[in-house]
């Protein structure tokens, strides 16, 4: 008789793993389309008007981390300004790999990739901009490359209108553009009524395609720090920069 039940009790028992075994394959697959979905719709977005903000992404003290160890060059360059009103303070990749995690855990990477195709980053840097006007050609609409290049800004600090917003023509990224002289890739007839303002909080992320037309704003009165990367598509186009790529 209690062989019986324990014969029983083990038939159960294959019965429920077999189960949870097919119930857990079925959530596997629904994440994944899920994820396929999110990933399509926010590529969608990205080739529709050139760019997606991603809110909150980054976690404050994951950011705050990351600053300490760049302060001094930050102090160092902020103390030297004297009239301009920015610098660049050079982030090999391997140091901002702690970023990388959310990118994947919020399939940045695979929004790169699904826009690009194969990818690797070819510029990593701390970009700040303080509180003085600019008075740079980056006021102007420019775009920046010879194809569809992407920019990842990691807002370092929460910034407004009024600390160097980024504004974006929604769609130009479509247009055939060519990289000939100062003159082609600057325009100074598209009023920044027309362009998007693009600004956020520490921890925002926003993907750009350089390839339309983008500027920042003449005047300003606070300070804007992000983490830039320029994402590049590894084909033939790029084999001159291929020692300097790194690849996810």
């Amino acid at each position: 008789m209690l062989n019986n039940i324990f014969r029983k009790l083990k038939n159960l028992n294959s019965i429920i793993k077999s189960i949870y075994y097919q119930f857990k394959q079925q959530l596997i697959f629904l994440i994944f389309l899920k994820n396929k979905k999110y990933i399509y719709d926010q590529t969608k977005i990205l080739k529709k008007n050139g760019y997606i903000h991603l809110k909150t992404i980054i976690p404050e003290k994951i950011i705050d981390d990351f600053i300490k160890n760049y302060e001094k060059d930050i102090l160092k360059k902020k103390n030297n300004l004297s009239d301009n009103y920015a610098f660049q303070v050079h982030v090999e990749p391997d140091k901002a790999k702690v970023f990388f995690d959310y990118f994947n855990k919020n399939m940045i990477v695979d929004i790169c990739k699904d826009y690009l195709g194969k990818i690797g980053i070819l510029n990593c840097m701390i970009n700040y901009q303080n509180e003085n006007d600019c008075e740079t050609s980056s006021m102007q609409p420019h775009h920046d490359t010879r194809g569809n290049d992407l920019k990842i800004y990691v807002w370092l600090s929460d910034y407004n209108e009024k600390s160097h917003p980024l504004y974006y023509l929604e769609g130009s990224n479509n247009d055939i553009k060519f990289f000939i002289t100062d003159k082609h890739h600057r325009r100074k007839d598209i009023p920044k009524e027309k362009m998007t303002k693009i600004y956020g909080n520490k921890g925002d992320i926003i993907i750009f395609d350089t390839h339309g037309w983008h500027s920042h704003t003449k005047k300003n009165t606070a300070e804007r720090a992000v983490l830039e990367l320029t994402i590049i598509p590894t084909n033939f186009f790029y084999k001159s920069f291929e020692k300097e790529i790194y690849y996810f």
